[in-house]
């Protein structure tokens, strides 16, 4: 019989042990959650162990209104152990890929006029999931356009604009200090006002985001985003954080990724990478 301290989940207090506990424990209720994956049993609560939550509570413990959340001696944790006893042995984890079959790809919402990745800095994603012992790796964002950019940063904005102060840098916060000006104007036209401020800020060679280049620019130095929440999403039981952001910087230091920045924690949670295609081979 698994305990915890307190809550765990949406709004709870998400204690490092409390949390790994409840992964552990949904992980061995996960046949009845087809077809979640496995949770990466890391302790951090996070939208795919609150999402498998509810997914019990909505299937196992047949609640109406889910809450997301387990609390010490509630109905949610009674079943998740009772339910634990009887479950069938989780299948086990289908084996890493061998050698180059280390899966890279696109997240749906990069159009293909978007995918424009090189080869060479795919290879070298796959060299840092192969150092993590993990099976795949999600892109979440390439090249983008000031229009492309403008959309992203307002939808941003819209959420938590303290935050979007806190990500991007002196031009960055120009186009933000847009949208604080404009907000009780139209979506479509306080995002064609930021567009235009990115524009006029790119002439003057002042990128708002690192991500805003020419496609030209973009061949020789290719800038990609890595999803957090989407790589967790893909990979399983093989997904590690730490491992990870260490093969990433280990990379760094080899001389294949010109430049990292973990932002994992921070409100777009993803590695950022940018290479030079074709720099140095890969072995």
């Amino acid at each position: 019989m698994i305990s915890i301290t307190a809550s765990v989940g949406k709004g709870g207090v998400n204690r490092h042990n409390d949390t790994l506990a409840i992964q552990k424990l949904i992980n061995k209720n996960i046949g009845s959650l087809t077809p979640l994956r496995p949770l990466a049993e890391d302790g951090r609560i996070g939208p795919m162990t609150i999402g498998a939550i509810e997914a019990f509570q909505r299937r196992v413990v047949g609640l109406r209104l889910v809450d997301g959340r387990v609390d010490p001696n509630g109905r949610t944790l009674r079943t998740l152990n009772e339910k634990a006893k009887t479950a069938p042995p989780s299948p086990p984890t289908p084996p890493l890929p061998a050698g180059g079959n280390y899966k890279v790809t696109y997240s749906t919402n990069i159009k293909a006029a978007d995918q424009i990745v090189s080869n060479y800095s795919i290879d070298v994603i796959k060299l840092a999931l192969k150092k993590a012992g993990m099976a795949h790796a999600v892109m979440t964002s390439t090249i983008r356009t000031p229009e492309k950019q403008a959309s992203i940063m307002y939808d941003n904005a819209k959420k938590n604009l303290a935050a979007q102060f806190q990500l991007y840098g002196s031009t960055g916060d120009e186009v933000l200090k847009v949208f604080q000006n404009n907000q009780t104007k139209e979506k479509s036209v306080v995002i064609g006002l930021m567009q235009e401020k990115i524009e006029s800020l790119l002439k003057q060679g002042r990128r708002t985001s690192l991500h805003c280049v020419t496609q030209n620019e973009y061949k020789n130095r290719n800038i990609i985003d890595i999803g957090v929440n989407s790589t967790r999403a893909a990979c399983g039981a093989s997904f590690n954080i730490e491992n990870f952001t260490k093969a990433f910087n280990e990379l760094k230091n080899e001389g294949y990724i010109e430049r990292f920045i973990d932002e994992t924690k921070k409100s777009n949670t993803c590695w950022h990478i940018e290479i030079k295609p074709n720099k140095k081979p890969i072995p």
